[in-house]
């Protein structure tokens, strides 16, 4: 349920990443275009502004990727431990009973006759 949040983050950081950079182009290329924007910075810094906030969304992208992929791993884990829960149960059991079928018994078992 969980991972559905991280894809949901995944996708709104894709989009946020790609207007940003759009927009840092847009202003890097053609400042002339967008109307309002005050060039008391230079039009450089400002587009660097919008390409690093790009990345920053590329960044929580990648984030988002990685932890929805890290958390389903752990859902198919406990599916599978769901499923099989009595593997150990079983291989023990096994044990014993090789061990019950003419084996000698363990060392722990003899005594030592002098």
């Amino acid at each position: 349920m969980i991972g559905r949040w991280y894809i949901c983050g995944a996708i709104l950081s894709l989009f946020g990443a790609i207007f940003l950079g759009i927009i840092g182009a847009i202003i890097y290329l053609q400042s002339d275009y967008i109307h309002g924007l005050k060039l008391s910075v230079s039009r450089e810094n400002t587009a660097q502004n919008c390409w690093f906030g790009a990345i920053m969304y590329a960044v929580t992208f990648l984030f988002c990727i990685l932890m929805a992929c890290y958390r389903r791993h752990q859902e198919i884990k406990e599916m599978l431990a769901k499923a099989h829960p009595y593997e150990l149960k079983e291989l023990k059991r096994s044990l014993e009973s090789w061990e019950n079928l003419g084996s000698p018994a363990r060392l722990e078992d003899h005594q030592v006759i002098q």
